[in-house]
């Protein structure tokens, strides 16, 4: 028998997501896509009132008889628009569902990726700042050696 625990399927076990990015989200949501959604409902809403309110006994019949004959091909394409544009925003839930979680993995191996780089590079450096530190000590290691000797210049420096 296997004694290794498997992971649930990805539909019961939601995704981590980065709580900052996610609140970011769901305020722009509610900005760009719902108020606006309900602001065009409301003034659909009023038009169709407004035009079931109004007399239309002014049109004709051969006007409603030639509508009846136009918009059947307009109907269609909508139609077809429509459907397409729902599956996009089905695929789009979907993918939306799947992938903050996933990039905010990415985004994790990424940080980790650059402390390896960073530890590796500060690795690699330490000898050249060794050396050139110790070359610069070397350097005035003879200036040293003479600042005792001249303490007139000290008392002018101190000034």
């Amino acid at each position: 028998m296997n004694d290794t625990p498997s992971l649930p399927p990805p539909e019961e076990q939601p995704p981590v997501r980065n709580p900052e990015t996610q609140a970011r989200h769901e305020h722009d949501t509610f900005w760009q896509i719902t108020v606006p959604v309900v602001i065009g409902a409301t003034l659909m809403a009023a038009l169709i009132i407004l035009v079931i309110l109004s007399d239309a006994s002014y049109v004709s019949r051969w006007g409603d008889i030639a509508l009846i004959w136009v918009l059947p091909c307009p109907m269609i394409f909508a139609l077809i628009i429509s459907g397409i544009l729902g599956g996009m925003a089905y695929g789009m839930w979907k993918l939306l569902a799947w992938l903050p979680g996933f990039f905010y993995k990415v985004q994790g191996f990424f940080i980790l990726i650059q402390a390896k780089v960073t530890q590796f590079a500060d690795i690699l450096a330490e000898p050249v700042l060794r050396t050139q530190s110790a070359a610069a000590g070397a350097k005035r290691f003879p200036d040293s050696l003479q600042e005792p000797l001249r303490p007139e210049e000290k008392v002018k420096s101190s000034e």
